[in-house]
């Protein structure tokens, strides 16, 4: 009786577990021979250019490709075996409408969500352009230096690009950031092109070459100091009358120069003032007689006033003396 439970089969059980088995094979199986779609997002390129003289200034930047297949064959796709192109080998300037053509693997089907590209092509323009130096910022006093300008090198570059924007080029710029120089040491910049505007032109916009060496002229720092105006007087009053004083606005004033120049420096004289004849008082702008190498941080006038007052008695000249005897 042991040996006959042990050996007793359930059939149905059985038959139904294999049937069940069966079905669920087959659904994976439809599950993963159902066509399902990928979308995958490309760069468009440029190939078939070979006018030297062209550029292309209007193209779309990325395309929508589209995977159909199954998923084991959307699982196998290598994204980097994808791309998407137009071929412009035989446009002319102007605008077009042209297909977009893939490289793709084999297996699922391909397709584009838009298949045409709207292109514009123009022709290529340059302009030799002198390059412009603009300092900027300010150099640490503690470096005791001045620039008194700089240099570029080259002095001009070619500027190119589509024809269209090079029409708006008015200037190319170098910064030359002051707080940056050190003597002795030039510097390596990148070039703007600009329009009349002030405004920097688009990428298509080119220089030739591309970097400027810029050489500033680097000066010690000048020194400044404040020294007493001196008024030069020429001349007398009129008979009768002298001088009782002047006054001179400004009376001190602020003077640049290197440090040796200034050491010695404590007045500033005025160009000659002519007060023959005066009978009261009289004011002159004159200009200050500065040193080769000095200059005035303001003003290089200054404006004098001479004060003439009456002697008491004036001497009687020789007709006015009476007679001897008289």
């Amino acid at each position: 009786m042991r040996s006959q439970r042990l050996g007793k089969v359930d059939v149905p059980l059985m038959v139904a577990s294999l049937f069940l088995a069966f079905v669920l094979w087959l659904f994976v199986q439809s599950q993963s021979a159902l066509a399902t779609t990928m979308q995958f997002q490309k760069p468009l390129e440029v190939q078939g250019l070979n006018n030297e003289e062209l550029i292309v200034t209007s193209i779309p930047g990325d395309v929508v490709i589209e995977a159909q297949g199954t998923r084991e064959q959307l699982d196998r796709i290598d994204p980097n075996l994808i791309s998407a192109f137009v071929d412009l080998s035989k446009v002319e300037p102007g605008g077009h409408r042209v297909r977009v053509q893939l490289k793709a693997p084999s297996g699922p089907t391909w397709s584009l969500i838009r298949p045409y590209a709207d292109v514009v092509v123009e022709r290529l323009a340059r302009r030799t352009m002198v390059v412009q130096v603009v300092m900027q910022g300010e150099v640490p006093p503690e470096s005791s230096l001045a620039i008194a300008g700089a240099t570029a090198r080259p002095e001009s570059v070619v500027v190119y690009g589509p024809m269209s924007e090079i029409a708006k080029v008015d200037r190319v710029r170098a910064l030359l950031n002051l707080s940056e120089v050190r003597a002795g040491e030039a510097r390596s910049t990148t070039l703007e092109v600009l329009d009349d505007n002030n405004k920097p032109l688009g990428p298509l916009v080119r220089t030739d070459p591309t970097l400027v060496t810029l050489d500033p002229a680097v000066v010690p720092a000048e020194s400044q100091k404040s020294v007493i105006v001196d008024p030069l007087i020429e001349g007398e009053p009129a008979p009768g009358h002298r001088v009782r004083g002047y006054q001179i606005r400004p009376s001190l004033i602020q003077v640049r120069g290197s440090s040796e120049r200034l050491a010695e420096l404590t007045t500033i004289s005025t160009a000659p003032i002519n007060i023959s004849g005066l009978t009261a008082n009289a004011t002159r702008a004159v200009r200050l007689r500065l040193p080769r190498g000095v200059s005035a941080s303001g003003s290089a006038s200054v404006s004098v006033t001479i004060q003439i007052e009456k002697t008491a008695s004036p001497p009687p000249t020789e007709d006015e003396r009476p007679p001897d005897g008289g």
